[in-house]
Formats: C-alpha cells, sequence, structure tokens
C-alpha cells in the first residue's frame, strides 16, 4: 500500500515538473497568461484579445517580446518596424 503511495507521488511530481517550460531571460512562466502579449511588432496597438488563460513562458513586466529572436526585450530595444518605404522607431530611446 504504501509502495502505491509512493509511485502515485513520484508520478504527479513528474507531470508537475515537465508542464513547467524553461523560460528564458526576462520570461517568466504563468498558468495563466495572456493570449494576446504584447510583442515588438505590435507594440503600442490597440487590438481586441480573447479572455482566455494560456499557460507558458510570458515576458517580464516591462518587456515586449522580439517576434524575431524569440526574447524579450525592453521596447526601445525593438527592432524599428519597416514599412514600404522608411523603417519606423517601434519606442523611446533606451536609457
Amino acid at each position: 500500500m504504501n509502495f502505491a503511495v509512493i509511485v502515485v507521488l513520484a508520478l504527479i511530481a513528474a507531470v508537475g515538473a515537465v508542464s513547467v517550460l524553461p523560460c528564458g531571460p526576462n520570461d517568466l512562466y504563468l498558468e495563466c497568461g495572456s493570449a494576446c502579449p504584447e510583442t515588438c511588432d505590435t507594440l503600442g496597438e490597440v487590438k481586441p484579445c480573447t479572455r482566455q488563460c494560456i499557460r507558458g513562458c510570458f515576458c517580464q513586466l516591462g518587456y515586449v517580446r522580439n517576434t524575431v529572436t524569440g526574447e524579450c526585450v525592453k521596447p526601445c530595444d525593438c527592432p524599428p518596424k519597416t514599412t514600404t518605404t522608411t523603417p519606423v522607431p517601434t519606442g523611446a530611446p533606451c536609457s
């Protein structure tokens, strides 16, 4: 009986450990993150978003996802948005 309890507890611990993703710098794992996290591409845009919980790695407060590198960066470190004619800065200069 005790062996069965130990096996069940070990399985629960293993499943819990697998579900937590290794997050990068300036990332954190959330059980209930936004379905529409802000990225360098969407910086400053108002967009509709569904209200649902998404499990995974999300940028910490003050950072956005760089869709080119996948890293969380300060908005001022986002690459410029390119239009058909000229690059457009995405944020204020970093200080």
